[in-house]
């Protein structure tokens, strides 16, 4: 099923069994929806408060993550119960059990949730950040917007949910249990799927920043008294022989209350609330890496 990785826990009897995915929102626009849906529905014969009674009982709880070149799943609780808590987990993506009016609940929360993020200002701060460094590739612009998730299908989104496990995967686990035997657990679990047959994960979409011919400005007006400032630079193809040097600098120049940008801006100077900056090397091969910064200050500080 992939790469296995994992390591002891001499501390306690609890473990921590993640699964990571190679596959996005990028590749399938819906499938950050579905596993959201997922989150609220039960499994085979079990309503979603059935599901959440057996987790509870178990002492085990189950999260999911999807953005958009990733999307994982991650299963904890005590070690003694990783049996049935992985037959529970394997159960719901293979026949999950969605109520009549879960997707419509939800969709209602995310459009909800959108009209929310137009008035909060570190959000409408995150948006105009994307578009400065991505432009039209801004993961923002790439959401679901409101005609889209009224579009959306349980039917189709079940699809999506069912067709997860078909694919390759990175292991990790944490916990009491040898590494032979966990991966003999989730071959067992995994069973209604050959492992031979299993799809390797879409091909990754690195990440380009925009460069423009000449320092662009752009802007949001807000009727505030604080100013969010970003400032972004693409800069080279990720290198890993430079990696080094990418964590010398984010640390001498960003990395915590001793660093450089906060000792001389904030605490200097006293001109913002909140300062920081980094060099954000990327996380694959043949992607960019970017210089960033930004600051929160009282408006008449900006400048200066």
């Amino acid at each position: 099923a992939g790469r296995l990785y994992a390591a002891r826990n001499p501390f306690n009897d609890l473990f921590s069994l993640s699964l990571r995915f190679e596959r996005g929102s990028r590749h399938e626009r819906s499938l950050c929806a579905a596993l959201k849906l997922l989150d609220l529905s039960g499994a085979g014969s079990m309503t979603a408060e059935d599901y959440k009674k057996r987790l509870y009982g178990l002492g085990t709880s189950i999260s999911y993550d999807c953005a958009e070149q990733r999307s994982g799943v991650t299963i904890s609780g005590l070690d003694k119960n990783l049996e049935p808590s992985l037959d529970l987990l394997f159960e719901r993506f293979a026949a999950p059990s969605i109520a009549t009016d879960t997707l419509k609940k939800m969709v209602e929360v995310e459009i909800g949730a959108h009209q929310d993020n137009k008035k909060d200002p570190a959000t409408v701060h995150n948006a105009l950040g994307e578009f400065a460094r991505r432009g039209k590739e801004s993961a923002v612009l790439a959401e679901l917007n409101d005609d889209e998730l009224r579009a959306l299908s349980t039917q189709a989104l079940a699809r999506l949910i069912e067709s997860a496990m078909d694919y390759k995967r990175r292991m990790a686990y944490v916990g009491n249990r040898a590494p032979a035997e966990i991966g003999r657990l989730l071959e067992t679990g995994n069973r209604h799927r050959a492992s031979a047959s299993l799809l390797a994960p879409p091909k990754h979409i690195p990440a380009r920043y925009q460069r423009p011919a000449r320092p662009k400005v752009l802007f949001t007006p807000r009727d505030m008294v604080q100013s969010r400032v970003g400032l972004f630079a693409a800069d080279e193809i990720l290198d890993p022989a430079h990696y080094a040097d990418y964590l010398f600098y984010s640390m001498y120049m960003g990395g915590g209350m001793s660093s450089v940008i906060f000792q001389e801006v904030r605490e200097a100077r006293s001109l913002a609330y909140a300062a920081w900056g980094q060099y954000g090397e990327a996380w694959v091969k043949g992607a960019e890496n970017q210089v960033f910064g930004g600051l929160l200050c009282q408006a008449a500080k900006t400048v200066e």
